[in-house]
């Protein structure tokens, strides 16, 4: 009779065991869409990834490994909150359609990246520059939802562009990170011990806002003069040496040029002339600086440099350096590594389709 008992107690717990097993390893793949031999079972699973940008909006369906599967671009018409959500909504039918895959059966999660100050608890814009007509704290995550059949989790682009290098990118390994974006202004992004840097408003990481000369370099749009994006933008750089080339009396090719762009400088630099060699080396020692406050205040192991002006690649990468070196301090040798960014335009989508995984690294 006890003998019974024991062995009746014993085949009821390993019942249990084994329904529990097939519990956790459902909620595994389901969670994961890992790819998994032996026991586990083989079990996709895909993300949405939105990039809501001033002129366009890119959107794709990426494995939670971070592969793309399908993608797509249109450039924005109505420029509205409806407009710009009914473009969503045929960006996604589009996915769908070609990729033969289905939200309900398929996607287990979506975000959104966009510029502007996002409050990210409640899934909601509260102010973005490019989109002057929308309401005030728009409820993008709430109309999206019935657009994705999942609530869709919103975020700054720059901290998304972030999250795709921290995920797949140039900083894959890293937990302390911050990313510099330098194109028509300067965005940036951090992560510290493994989270993400959003501040008390949402409004944390505005590295192009900070003032590096009093009654510097004028900023129109934001009536602040002297700030970062002012001086090492892509944008400003071609400002500054057209206004440069104006008034030197050097025989500097850029005075040819009816238009400069930051691409002229650096490759004019690269040819050896002079006045394209003294912005460039004023860029880079900038740069260098910045980079170096941003170890002072984060203690960040890695700096991403992304943006247009990373086109000049290791040009432009051993020129900041060069200046990091120089400007660090002699109480230890430099332990942060500068990298150039990895995933070009397709980071925010990426980054964007990160903020819905599952079994993120970062939060």
């Amino acid at each position: 009779m006890g003998r019974d008992l024991v062995v009746a107690s014993l085949s009821l717990g390993l019942l249990g065991f084994g329904a529990g097993f097939g519990i956790c390893r459902k909620f595994f793949n389901e969670a994961s869409g890992g790819d998994e031999s032996g026991a586990w079972e083989h079990r996709k699973k895909y993300l949405i990834g939105i990039d809501i940008g001033g002129t366009a909006v890119k959107l794709g369906i990426i494995t939670c490994a971070g592969d793309i599967v399908v993608n797509h671009q249109e450039y924005i018409q109505d420029a509205s909150f409806d407009g710009v959500v009914k473009l969503i909504e045929k960006l996604v039918q589009k996915c769908l359609e070609e990729s033969g895959l289905c939200l309900e059966r398929d996607v287990v999660g979506a975000g959104v990246g966009i510029p502007g100050f996002i409050d990210s608890e409640h899934g909601e814009v509260t102010f973005a520059a490019n989109f002057p007509t929308w309401p005030r704290d728009a409820p993008l995550a709430q109309r999206l939802q019935h657009v994705l059949d999942v609530r869709p989790r919103i975020e700054n682009d720059a901290n998304t562009a972030l999250l795709a290098e921290v995920w797949i990118g140039a900083a894959s390994r890293s937990n302390d990170v911050v990313m510099l974006t330098l194109g028509t202004g300067v965005g940036s992004a951090m992560v510290c011990d493994g989270k993400l840097l959003r501040g008390s408003c949402g409004k944390a990481g505005e590295v192009g806002h900070m003032i590096i000369q009093v009654d510097g370099r004028p900023s129109p749009n934001t009536g602040v003069n002297g700030i970062v994006e002012e001086y090492v933008s892509a944008r400003s750089v071609g400002v500054i040496a057209q206004e440069r080339a104006a008034s030197s009396k050097s025989n500097s090719k850029l005075k040819q040029l009816e238009s400069v762009t930051c691409k002229d400088v650096f490759d004019l630099a690269k040819q050896g002339d002079p006045l394209s060699v003294e912005i460039v080396e004023e860029t880079f020692d900038l740069l260098g600086v910045i980079c170096i406050n941003m170890v002072r205040v984060f203690d960040t192991s890695t700096i991403i440099i992304g943006g247009g002006m990373i086109a000049a690649g290791q040009f432009l990468l051993d020129g900041i350096k060069k200046r990091f070196r120089h400007h660090h301090w002699t109480l230890n040798t430099p332990t942060c590594d500068v990298r150039l960014a990895q995933l070009g335009t397709t980071s925010g989508m990426i980054g964007a389709a990160y903020l819905a995984h599952p079994l993120k690294r970062i939060q």
